[in-house]
């Protein structure tokens, strides 16, 4: 990966995320409570057909060793961090759940317990299908970021 896009990726990950909680937050006041409800869950939807996409189906089977890497960060270079299957993509990648659940009125601790499990599941389906690598960094930036999620959605100090 070339320098300009490895440094480019954080700041456009902020920068999406803060996007997408500024139009939650819009849609959720000038919206019906219902329609927001039903637009919300049209973009979980989106969300987790997206995250199968990018997590499983977009690589080649057996394209990976089906080993899982218990230690975090070992062996992690700097475009590991910051590349495309990065540490801060992931958290990139998980912060829409935590937003999109908290709109819906899920608490942050729920919210951070649903982000670890789909994290493990797509982590455990890397690693029977091949299709990526099994790592404990992954679920640990995944759960981190469904639970930045939850904060930036402003539910914090009320749940």
């Amino acid at each position: 990966m070339n320098g300009v896009l490895l440094y480019a990726a954080v700041p456009a990950a902020a920068l999406a995320c803060a996007l997408f909680a500024g139009t939650l937050r819009f849609m959720r006041a000038h919206m019906r409570r219902r329609s927001f409800r039903v637009m919300a869950v049209y973009f979980l939807a989106l969300w987790a057909v997206m995250g199968l996409y990018c997590g499983l189906l977009i690589r080649a089977p057996g394209s990976e060793p089906s080993v899982i890497h218990w230690m975090p960060f070992e062996g992690y270079r700097l475009e590991d961090w910051f590349g495309g299957g990065g540490f801060v993509m992931n958290i990139a990648a998980f912060a829409p759940l935590g937003l999109l659940l908290s709109h819906l009125g899920m608490k942050r601790g729920r919210v951070c317990a649903l982000g670890l499990t789909c994290s493990l599941c797509l982590e455990a389906a890397q690693l029977m299908t091949g299709r990526g690598y099994c790592d404990s960094a992954d679920v640990l930036a995944n759960t981190l970021g469904a639970a930045i999620g939850a904060v930036l959605a402003g539910k914090g100090d009320r749940r």
